[in-house]
């Protein structure tokens, strides 16, 4: 399995230099990527630690030019709150600067109000996400060819630069409902689950072979991993949580390695930054470079 190490972006302990101490660590460490995540502005009332952020887009335009190998992806990018032609050049564009190294995370979303303060329909977002993608793929690969879609519509345009990546990025599908798993497999390059335990992973998988058996799409998953619990729920979510020993960890990877990952993000910022570039060191040489 590779690994992927998310990024100490949320706000108020994190900082652009532990941020890029963070990416340039991973990178030296052999992690596979580095990753943001995205939101734009949340409800007061909505879930903590997401209501300050960087933005995640022009974090990884930085991160482009801060590191020179790593892999750079974010998980997930909330593409329906957003207009496709804009992130079609932002991401092509970072592909294009950075040699190639993106990764493109996608999912629907879950804050009601996030959208209304963006003017998104929040209601409609599986169909205006479904065409955003048809949007992206075209513009990397045909981009004088017209659209003509029940959300988005342009012909005589000129677009470019093309991404780097033949095709463009590779585009994850994010989420676990049955929307997300018929997306994932009708327009996805791969699959990324969010801190599900290796039972549902596993179970997701098996839907996801059964909707399109034509292709094997790479899995993968974003995992929190706490430093002072073992494996158990999330209370605050609801989510699977890893944590406990080295070995409790390594058991973990493997249970998530037979369900059908091949990558996982790991999650191990908890707001102090000494000890979570600490982490990400014990965790490539305890964890990563055993599994």
């Amino acid at each position: 399995m590779k690994f992927g190490l998310i990024l100490p972006t949320n706000l108020p302990q994190a900082s652009a230099d532990g941020i890029r101490q963070a990416a340039l660590l991973a990178e030296e460490l052999g992690y596979e990527s580095v990753w943001t995540t995205d939101h734009i502005m949340m409800s007061r009332t909505a879930q903590v630690p997401y209501h300050s952020i960087f933005e995640a887009v022009t974090t990884m335009a930085w991160l482009a030019g801060v590191t020179s190998k790593v892999k750079i992806g974010v998980s997930v990018l909330i593409l329906a709150m957003r207009h496709p032609v804009v992130v079609a050049k932002e991401i092509a564009t970072i592909d294009r600067i950075s040699g190639g190294r993106v990764i493109l995370g996608i999912g629907t979303g879950w804050h009601a109000d996030e959208f209304g303060f963006l003017n998104a329909d929040f209601h409609k977002r599986g169909r205006i996400l479904d065409e955003a993608l048809l949007v992206l793929r075209q513009l990397w690969t045909e981009p004088e060819k017209a659209f003509r879609g029940t959300f988005f519509r342009f012909e005589n345009q000129s677009f470019g630069p093309p991404p780097a990546q033949h095709g463009g990025p590779p585009i994850l599908i994010g989420g676990i409902s049955e929307a997300a798993l018929k997306r994932a497999a009708t327009y996805g390059d791969g699959w990324h689950a969010s801190r599900i335990s290796p039972e549902q992973f596993e179970a997701s998988a098996e839907t996801l072979a059964r909707l399109n058996p034509s292709r094997k799409l790479p899995l993968s998953l974003r995992m929190n991993v706490s430093a002072d619990r073992g494996r158990q729920p999330d209370e605050r979510g609801g989510r699977f949580v890893m944590g406990g020993s080295n070995a409790d960890l390594l058991d973990d990877v493997r249970r998530y390695d037979e369900a059908g990952a091949a990558f996982m993000a790991v999650q191990l910022w908890e707001g102090d930054q000494a000890a979570f570039l600490e982490r990400v060191r014990r965790f490539a040489g305890e964890v990563m470079a055993k599994a």
